[in-house]
Parts: structure tokens; C-alpha cells; sequence
């Protein structure tokens, strides 16, 4: 037998060999585990950023491929950098129980990705300022603002303290808004024309236009058009809400009985009668008969308020709310503590027992602090609240009228749905803001029924906390100073060692 052991070059070999195969294994093994891997998310706190079971199959039932955008920046405001990160989490849970492909995420920063956001902000009408969802499927969209995926507490804000997160409602409202696109068409919203409303047509330079809430409303996955009930007998069948902004003039009697027909039998497709009615101060239209049926006046009033300005009191008329109801339309305001500008506006009554129409739930959805009062002598150069004529603060400036929910809004019936508004100035496209038209979308949507929550409950975040005893506390310290102090004395012991 040959006792001659293997050559350097062998060696070599044999080494480069191994190496080889433990490359080929190491790629191997991590190209299956890429394609083939549980995730499981072990952190406590952010446990609340799992998504369940019944958005898990929406995701795998995608009929198409959906995109989700989150066009965010790290700005002033508290709710985003609250919720920021426990977004992105969940987005990345859409992305992974979503089939293959059929789910992407991607987000845009506008102050970072300069281009991506550009071309947003120019398709839907974005700005920087904005924090939202941008949601697409079927060659449908929808928009969630970051201030409805969350209930946050900021009350402690202006007295230095910080906002803390009560709930977080990112999927309930984006997996509903999904459903909304994958099974529902394009909303139509029909705005009444012929009496000088305020109109949505117009070009965005038209300080008294509504054209920039119609391309809000356009990116809620809705159509919105010009109806001239003069014009036809009935109200379109595929009309899922009417908007009457504003009139200047009195509608003909034909129009009143095809309106009236309208809230009597619905729509095409057995739909409820959708309304909302905007009417200015000073104005007669006779859509104030509608109201007066449910229980609710519309007051010959104009809001006023008294304010310190330039050192001086100074009478102004613009409604500020600050008070908000237990509703749907309202309860991200509410839970916010958001104040609302809306500019000129007439209050509401909503008198018990006098409604015409069957029984109504009907609700101030919008009410102004004490300090301001409603003026009926609002045209005379010396306005001063005089409690004999005028009416004494709250006033409410907008009511809900719903014949159609039960159980808190989550049983949906056909019925009549009326949203009314003591003024529409405040959406005109010279005064119209972020708060104002959340305020409006956030009715439109609840009249619309569109994206109805899913049933899945919004995740309330753990609290904990952990308490040591002093003893806990000593043996804890103790533990933790072991490792350095045993590497330093060994380290002396080395250097001892060579020394001699």
C-alpha cells in the first residue's frame, strides 16, 4: 500500500470543492426560505398590527391585482408620527397574504421622492401637507387620510404633553375600503343645477366654485354630475346621492314633487333616498319644507361671534364647531378635538314631535360653542345679541336625518338618509381646506354606505408595565454588571500574565 499522502494542490482542490457546495447549499437554502417563510411578529406592543382572518381572505379572493400607495411625510403633524410606523407594519402584512404579485405597497415621500410625488399630487389633486392611502383596483380608487385609521388622544398636546394612541382602526378602514372597490361600481353623486348653486364644474380658479371638492370627491371612486330637475320627469335611477349646494332661487313645484317622489321610493336598484342640502343664509329655495318634515328648521339667522382682533372686539360671521355628537359621520372630529371654520352659516332647530314623515333618528352632527349666537337682524350695521330675538349659543349648524341604519349603523335598510347644512360657503374653492372637506367626505361616505366596516374591531394597543422589587432591582444590576466586570478581569489577568 502506498502511504503517500495528498499534495498541496489536492488540498486545495478539495478545499475549494467544499467551499463550493457549501455556497451552492448556503444560496440553496435561503432561495426556498425567500419564496417559502412564516412571519410571525413576537413584539408585544405592535401586536395590534396583525391582520385577521376575514382580511386575509379578502386578500386571496383579489379578482385583480391591487395597489396600495402610502404618500406620507415626517411632518408637524401628531397623528402621522404616532401611527406612521404601525402603518407601514400592516401594509407589510397586506403585502404578504396577498397572492403572489396581487398585492404591492410602495411608499412616496413628497419631500424625498420628488418625481413619484409630483405625479400623485398632480393625478389626485394631492399637496404636501396630506397624509394618506391611496388605494387602486379594478381601475378604481380609493383615499383614506391618516387621521381616520386612528383614534388618537391629544388633549394633553398644548399643555406639553403627548399624544397617546387609543385605538387603531388602519384595518378596518383599509379592508373595507378594498371590499368597497373589488364588489361595488362608481359612486354617482348628482349636484342640483338651474337656481344658482355652487358649481362643480367650474375651473379651479373660480373663487366660488366647487371644483376642487368634485375632484376630491372623484378620488372616493365617485362620479360627479350636473341634474337640472327641470330638465327630467324623475331622478336618475343610478343616483346614489343628490347635493343641493346652495340655491339661490326658489325651486318650480314639478321640482319639490320629483324631489319628494325621490325620498318617498328611492332610487333604481331598490337604494335609499340619499340627500344633502346645503342652504346659505338669506336664501329660500322651499328644500326647507324636506327638513321641516323630519322635525328640523332651517332658522332665518346668520351665526355670529365676538372676537378680540387688532385689540379691539369685533363681530364676525363665522361659525367655528367644536362640538360633535356620538356619529359616524363625525366621530374622527370628535375624537380628535378638531375645530372647524365654516365660514358664513344659519342655524338649525330640531324641535321633537313635530315631524311629518315616519319616525326618524335625527341628529345634530355639528354644534358652535356658547360665545356665538344666531342674528336675525344680520343685515343691520350695529349687530349686538339681543336675547329676545336672537338665539343663544350652542347652535347647531348641521343635523343628520337616517331612517336607515339599525344597530349603530352596521344594519343598512332602504330608507332616507338627510344630511342638512346651514351654509355651503365653506367648500367654495377659495375657502375649502383639508378639515373642511374631510368634514364633507366623511358625510358623503356615510350616506353612501361606501367602504362599511367589515365588522372587524379596531385594535386597542397593550398597555404594560413592569414592576421590580428593590431586591428584583439589586439581583437585576448585579447580573448585568457580571459580564463586564468578568471581561475586565480577565483582561487584567492577560496583561498580568505577560508581564512576567
Amino acid at each position: 500500500m502506498s502511504d503517500k499522502q495528498p499534495g498541496k494542490w489536492q488540498w486545495k482542490l478539495n478545499l475549494f470543492i467544499g467551499l463550493l457546495l457549501v455556497l451552492a447549499l448556503y444560496v440553496a437554502v435561503n432561495g426556498i426560505a425567500f419564496k417559502h417563510y412564516y412571519r410571525q411578529n413576537v413584539l408585544l406592543a405592535s401586536s395590534y398590527t396583525k391582520i385577521g382572518g376575514q382580511t386575509v381572505n379578502l386578500l386571496k379572493s383579489l379578482p385583480e391585482p391591487l395597489t396600495i400607495v402610502n404618500y406620507v411625510s415626517a411632518n408637524n403633524d401628531a397623528v402621522t408620527q404616532l401611527i406612521a410606523n404601525d402603518v407601514d407594519t400592516l401594509l407589510d402584512e397586506y403585502a404578504y397574504h396577498g397572492r403572489e404579485g396581487a398585492v404591492s405597497v410602495s411608499r412616496v415621500d413628497p419631500y424625498l421622492n420628488f418625481d413619484a410625488a409630483r405625479k400623485l399630487a398632480e393625478e389626485y389633486k394631492l399637496t404636501t401637507q396630506e397624509n394618506v392611502l391611496i388605494i387602486s383596483c379594478k381601475g378604481r380608487r380609493r383615499i383614506l387620510s391618516y387621521g381616520d385609521l386612528a383614534d388618537v388622544d391629544t388633549s394633553q398636546v398644548g399643555v406639553g404633553g403627548a399624544p397617546r394612541l387609543e385605538s387603531f382602526k388602519a384595518e378596518e378602514m383599509i379592508s373595507s375600503a378594498i371590499q368597497s372597490l373589488v364588489q361595488g361600481k362608481r359612486s354617482k353623486i348628482y349636484f342640483l343645477a338651474g337656481h344658482g348653486e355652487y358649481d362643480p364644474d367650474t375651473a379651479d380658479r373660480d373663487n366660488l366654485g366647487y371644483s376642487i371638492l368634485k375632484s376630491y370627491l372623484e378620488r372616493q371612486n365617485s362620479d360627479v354630475l350636473k341634474l337640472n330637475l327641470a330638465e327630467l320627469p324623475k331622478v336618475p335611477e343610478d343616483a346614489d346621492l343628490i347635493v343641493s349646494a346652495c340655491p339661490k332661487s326658489r325651486y318650480s313645484s314639478y321640482e319639490i314633487d320629483v324631489l319628494k317622489n325621490y325620498l318617498r321610493h328611492g332610487g333604481g336598484d331598490n337604494k335609499g333616498a340619499r340627500l344633502a342640502l346645503m342652504l346659505d343664509p338669506g336664501t329660500v329655495s322651499g328644500l326647507e319644507d324636506f327638513a321641516a318634515d323630519y322635525g328640523v328648521t332651517f332658522q332665518n339667522d346668520m351665526v355670529m361671534g365676538k372676537f378680540a382682533l387688532v385689540g379691539r372686539a369685533q363681530i364676525v360671521a363665522n361659525a367655528v364647531v367644536t362640538i360633535y355628537p356620538n356619529h359616524p359621520a363625525v366621530e374622527w372630529l370628535r375624537k380628535s378635538g378638531v375645530a372647524l371654520e365654516l365660514g358664513p352659516m344659519r342655524s338649525l332647530a330640531i324641535v321633537s314631535g313635530t315631524a311629518k314623515e315616519p319616525p326618524a333618528a335625527v341628529t345634530a352632527l355639528a354644534q358652535t360653542p356658547n360665545l356665538f349666537w344666531g342674528e336675525t337682524d344680520y343685515q343691520s350695521p350695529d349687530i349686538e345679541f339681543d336675547a329676545a330675538r336672537d338665539f343663544a349659543g350652542p347652535l347647531t349648524v348641521a343635523a343628520a336625518v337616517d331612517t336607515a341604519s339599525i344597530g349603530d349603523g352596521q344594519v343598512q335598510l332602504k330608507g332616507v338618509k338627510i344630511a342638512l347644512i346651514g351654509g355651503g360657503y365653506f367648500l367654495i374653492n377659495q375657502k375649502i381646506d383639508a378639515k373642511s372637506v374631510d368634514f364633507f367626505i366623511n358625510l358623503a361616505n356615510w350616506m353612501l354606505e361606501g367602504g362599511r366596516p367589515l365588522g372587524i374591531a379596531p385594535k386597542t394597543p397593550k398597555q404594560f408595565t413592569v414592576a421590580l422589587t428593590s431586591k428584583q432591582i439589586a439581583s437585576l444590576t448585579t447580573f448585568l454588571l457580571m459580564f463586564p466586570l468578568a471581561g475586565l478581569t480577565m483582561a487584567v489577568m492577560v496583561w498580568l500574565k505577560r508581564r512576567r
